[in-house]
């Protein structure tokens, strides 16, 4: 099979296959420069792409326990679906690492600091601080409103001149 025949197999795009193939966990061959996979080997990462995965998690006694998580759902599957098993799977990874769900306003960056400590905020920080969205956030600064600076591939805006920005709204 080539590419497109596998991804439409997998239910997956052909860049995913290509990646499958670099990462090891697809075999393929190049005839006259095309990718080349076997129905079998297809039909093996299919199968171990299905079935669900034991994901370790910590129990209330602190004995370690296992949740089934599938990686995927199948290529028929509702989007809708895709979405709750992606959530599923965060959920069970959270559990696993032993960290609580958070709940709004308790949002703390990967590296520690929570967002109400920080004084440089990035947009999507600001957003969830202020309630307001960050596309208008970014309209703001576009209009002069609220000052940021780009720094890096994002902007960054002060705490304080998010503070006056939302103050003078009302």
């Amino acid at each position: 099979m080539n590419r497109k025949e596998a991804a439409q197999f997998l239910g997956v795009s052909e860049k995913t296959v290509s990646r499958y193939v670099s990462g090891g966990r697809l075999k393929a061959s190049r005839v006259r420069g095309a990718l080349d996979v076997s129905i079998e080997d297809l039909e093996a990462l299919k199968e171990a792409i299905e079935t669900p995965q034991p994901v370790p998690q910590k129990s209330e006694t602190g004995q370690d326990s296992s949740v089934l998580v599938p990686l995927k759902s199948s290529p028929k599957s509702d989007p809708s679906n895709l979405v709750f098993d992606a959530l599923a799977r965060l959920l069970a990874r959270e559990l696993a690492q032993g960290d609580t769900p958070r709940q709004e306003g308790q949002s703390q960056p990967s590296h520690g600091v929570p967002i109400s400590e920080k004084l440089l905020l990035t947009l999507d920080e600001a957003a969830e601080l202020s309630g307001l969205s960050a596309a208008r956030l970014r309209a703001a600064i576009g209009e002069g409103t609220l000052q940021g600076a780009k720094i890096g591939r994002g902007w960054k805006i002060k705490k304080s001149d998010l503070k006056i920005f939302v103050k003078d709204l009302f």
